[in-house]
């Protein structure tokens, strides 16, 4: 299950640098951070997010969980 996450962030990844207008993309890595623990290199993605997406509701929530 490690291995697939580990190439479902690299593929995300590499659509940010293909299409760094892809807020889905953005989103799930992200995520991804998240959920494998490691919440500061979630933060600029989050940050990204706002960016392209501002007051979303959903990239606002998973910011602060990323700075807890």
């Amino acid at each position: 299950r490690q291995m697939c996450i580990r190439d479902r962030l690299r593929t995300y990844r590499r659509v940010t640098e293909l299409a760094p207008e892809s807020v889905l993309a953005h989103r799930w890595v992200g995520r991804i951070l998240l959920e494998t623990g490691r919440p500061e290199a979630a933060l600029p993605v989050w940050a990204r997010v706002l960016e392209l997406r501002p007051g979303d509701a959903g990239a606002e929530h998973f910011l602060t969980l990323a700075r807890k």
